[in-house]
């Protein structure tokens, strides 16, 4: 009788509210299709919506010629957009897998946005423009 009763408490408790501990909601991100809406949010983590574009840096050659790993995400009412990690990241060379699975098509990109994308201090060409950086996710958009 004393372990049924024991058993009863155990149950009821496990039904008591927690002690001031708060369930968390899902952080909703930004969301930018033009050059005007990432602005917005330089240096903040947002979702990009755009054409996964491969970038040449080659007068007249198109994305779907070029075998370049540089990739942009067009935005609208634009011919360019941002770059995929800035030019001295490591990342910043897409893989070809990736390229593959996505080239020309509309994607939602979720990492932080970057105005002007960091430059390394040697005096080289180096490419310039906005970026999306420590880039999360890349998924095919609706």
């Amino acid at each position: 009788m004393r372990f049924l009763a024991i058993c009863m408490l155990a149950v009821m408790a496990a039904g008591c509210p927690s002690t001031g501990v708060k369930a968390t909601t899902p952080t909703v991100l930004p969301i930018c299709t033009t050059a005007a809406g990432c602005n917005a949010h330089d240096n903040q983590r947002i979702e990009v919506v755009g054409i996964y574009s491969v970038w040449d840096p080659r007068l007249g050659v198109t994305s779907q010629e070029s075998r370049s790993r540089h990739v942009i995400v067009k935005l609208e009412g634009t011919k360019g957009g941002p770059f995929l990690e800035a030019g001295s990241d490591k990342r910043h060379k897409r893989s070809l897998e990736e390229i593959a699975e996505f080239r020309d098509k509309r994607v939602r990109v979720v990492g932080r946005f970057v105005m002007w994308m960091p430059q390394k201090p040697e005096p080289v060409a180096q490419l310039g423009g906005a970026c999306i950086s420590d880039i999360e996710s890349i998924v095919l958009a609706e």
